[in-house]
Parts: structure tokens; C-alpha cells; sequence
């Protein structure tokens, strides 16, 4: 509610301030792991029962809202590289650089925490709301303003930022990564077992 107050008063986003403030938050946001979003898996569509781990009350100057605000970046990031590799594995290619389009790319503490999770480069548009872009592009080439979409990509696509990985940041993430999975398992487990309720599931599953 703070945060909200004063982006008001200040004519800014809420998270502006609270992206802000994560930038002291350093990388890992001291292991605090937020269980949300599994990785995708059409085949049993399902999310564990939403928690935050590693959360001392104990230590109010490592564990409040910035350091939430960073864990939450770092996890949505574990998941975009979970899903990365589930692409990367069926077609034999890992990406040297992406575009970070929507909402989240409005921060650059964001985009550059999904440069260094992914390990790769990131660019981000100008135009950052993707599909309304791209649904402009269609209607160009569909009216024959834009010859085909090569063209209409050159026409009005335009990068403001690009980002490079942090190699020591990305060893950090890896091995976060690879606990956040183990964990994450273990969660989906507990739902599956009756213990704890889904965040969410599929019908029919």
C-alpha cells in the first residue's frame, strides 16, 4: 500500500519503486524461493501449492519487501529458463538472444536478471506490448502496406536497451535453479499426495 500511495502521488508505476528498491537486493535475493508457476507441462498441467521458502522473520533487513520483489524476478526467470530448455531440447538449439517484450521488460533490473538467468542476450523493444504490435504488423502485410513480414519488421520494430549475461551471476543462478527444481518436485509431490492444495491445475487432471 505504500508503494501504491506513493507511485500515485508521483504519477509512476508501484513497481518502478519497488524495482527500485530491488537493485540493492543482491543477486539471490538471499535464497528466499518463491514455489508458484511450474515449468510448463501440457501433459499434466498442474502448479504446486503457492509458497514463499526461506523467508526469516528473524532477519527483517534481508527479508522484506525488496528482497520478495527480487526473489520473485529471479524465479519468474527460472522459470522462463525451464521452459527455455524444454524448447531447446526438442529442437536442438539454444538461443544466443531473445526479446523481452510486455510488462516486465518495463524494468531494466528485470531484463538484466533474465539476461544473466538465461545466459544470453537481451534485447527489448521500444513497442513493448508484442501482440498489439504484431497484430499491426498483420494487417499491413494482409493490406498489402508491408510486402511480407520481413518488411514490416523493419519497418516498425526498434530496440531501446540490449543486455548482456553476467557470467559470476549466472553461475549463481544455475546452481539456484537446480534447488528451485528439486524443490519445486518435491511441492507438486505434496499436492499430489493430498497434503497440500494446487495453485492451480487443469481440468481433467
Amino acid at each position: 500500500k505504500e508503494e501504491v500511495k506513493i507511485a500515485k502521488e508521483l504519477g509512476i508505476s508501484a513497481y518502478s519503486i519497488l524495482s527500485e528498491e530491488a537493485k540493492n537486493v543482491p543477486p539471490g535475493a538471499y535464497e528466499i524461493m518463491p514455489i508458484f508457476s511450474d515449468v510448463m507441462n501440457y501433459m499434466h498441467w498442474k502448479h504446486a501449492a503457492p509458497s514463499l521458502l526461506n523467508f526469516d522473520i528473524n532477519e527483517p533487513e534481508k527479508f522484506g519487501k525488496p528482497q520478495v520483489f527480487r526473489a520473485l524476478m529471479e524465479n519468474a526467470g527460472f522459470n522462463s529458463l525451464g521452459n527455455l530448455k524444454e524448447i531447446s531440447d526438442t529442437i536442438g538449439f539454444y538461443p544466443k538472444e531473445i526479446v523481452f517484450a510486455g510488462g516486465a521488460s518495463y524494468s531494466p533490473l528485470w531484463s538484466s536478471i533474465m539476461a544473466s538467468v538465461l545466459n544470453v542476450r537481451v534485447k527489448v523493444p521500444r513497442v513493448k506490448e508484442a501482440t498489439a504490435l504484431g497484430g499491426m504488423m498483420c494487417a499491413g502485410v494482409g493490406t498489402g502496406v508491408y510486402r511480407d513480414f520481413d518488411e514490416a519488421k523493419e519497418a516498425v520494430v526498434r530496440f531501446e536497451a540490449i543486455y548482456e549475461p553476467d557470467r559470476e551471476e549466472h553461475e549463481l543462478y544455475k546452481g539456484l535453479f537446480d534447488k528451485w527444481r528439486k524443490v519445486y518436485k518435491t511441492m507438486l509431490e505434496l499436492s499430489d499426495k493430498g497434503y497440500l492444495r494446487y495453485m492451480w491445475k487443469a481440468p481433467g487432471e
